[in-house]
């Protein structure tokens, strides 16, 4: 799943039994539109930020979606 906000692109696997290695991304919009370079490990508090939004938006989309775009059916 993923989120973004005007200044960052966030992406995270939310079924942590199907990763196959992948870990989150978070791009930095302003300095990298293009999302070329992950910047995760250097920003682990705006990860934090915003981990539980990208829950928060696939929880409310639940009932739509069935989970479909988060990888579960």
């Amino acid at each position: 799943g993923s989120v973004r906000t005007q200044e960052w692109a966030y992406q995270a696997s939310l079924d942590e039994s199907k990763t196959n290695g992948f870990k989150p991304q978070l791009y930095d919009l302003k300095r990298d539109p293009h999302e070329l370079r992950d910047v995760a490990a250097d920003h682990p508090e705006v990860i934090r930020a915003l981990d539980p939004l990208l829950h928060q938006y696939i929880d409310n989309g639940w009932e739509i979606t069935r989970g479909s775009f988060a990888g579960r059916v």
